[in-house]
């Protein structure tokens, strides 16, 4: 009687954890086939709007997404429906992420879009670790591709630890209200006189913002979360350079 007892447990925690599954796939399905109007949001970017701990799909550089990873998230051996799959060029840097949805599905956004629009699709598993483990030069000329290929890895993040520093606070605030600038452009094909005017104030915000770390911020917060900080306000730098490049193409 144990055993089936035992069985129907098994069997129960099973179809949970399936239902579980299926219902975090269907919460990002929503995403699916969505791209945007100006380059920038790139596959880090995603992987942390997704996930829920970015509010936009803004770019985020390489280096922001690892100092993210190495403050808020840990590496998980088995990865469950949400944790981030990461691929690590060794000894150089992270390449690329994407949302792990089940053993045989995944979710990813590839590139910048500076060829062309590169939309959030749900893939195959199997496709993602293929097209990003080893390089097609990696297959073709290695007789071992573990030699050239890069490292693949799972992270299950809890979000920043929290501060009480009142002014890396408000600093956050300053970078939610930028951001909630940018996700409404991220959007529009052709800027107007009104869209080129809200990038002249995000280049303005984003000022005050690197004027934030060189006062006394600084000194009440950790190293890591200083890298952090610098290489944010760096993928939001960018990010605006894009805005302007937009505003040039649309005013000409």
């Amino acid at each position: 009687m144990r055993f089936f007892g035992l069985i129907l447990l098994i069997g129960l925690q099973a179809g949970l954890a399936m239902a579980q599954g299926a219902s975090v796939e269907a919460s990002f399905r929503e995403f699916e086939g969505k791209t945007f109007e100006v380059v920038g949001p790139n596959c880090f970017g995603t992987a942390l709007r997704l996930s829920g701990f970015q509010t936009t799909f803004r770019g985020v550089d390489g280096g922001e997404f690892q100092a993210f990873v190495k403050l808020a998230c840990r590496k998980v051996q088995n990865p469950e429906p949400g944790d981030i799959g990461i691929f690590e060029m060794r000894g150089f840097a992270m390449a690329h992420a994407y949302i792990y949805l089940s053993p045989e599905l995944g979710i990813d956004k590839p590139g910048v879009d500076y060829l062309g629009k590169t939309p959030i699709a749900v893939k195959p598993l199997a496709s993602i670790i293929y097209r990003n483990l080893a390089s097609p030069e990696c297959r073709r000329y290695s007789k071992d591709i573990s030699e050239c290929s890069s490292d693949h890895y799972y992270v299950r993040c809890a979000g920043l630890p929290e501060s009480q520093s009142q002014r890396l606070q408000d600093h956050d605030r300053k970078v939610l209200a930028l951001e909630n600038l940018m996700a409404s452009l991220l959007e529009v094909a052709v800027f107007a006189p009104e869209q080129a005017a809200a990038v002249v104030e995000m280049s303005e915000r984003l000022a005050e913002l690197r004027e934030d770390l060189r006062g006394p911020l600084v000194s009440e917060i950790s190293g890591d979360m200083r890298s952090y900080l610098t290489a944010r306000i760096a993928s939001l730098e960018k990010q605006i350079e894009y805005f302007k490049i937009k505003v040039a193409a649309s005013l000409r």
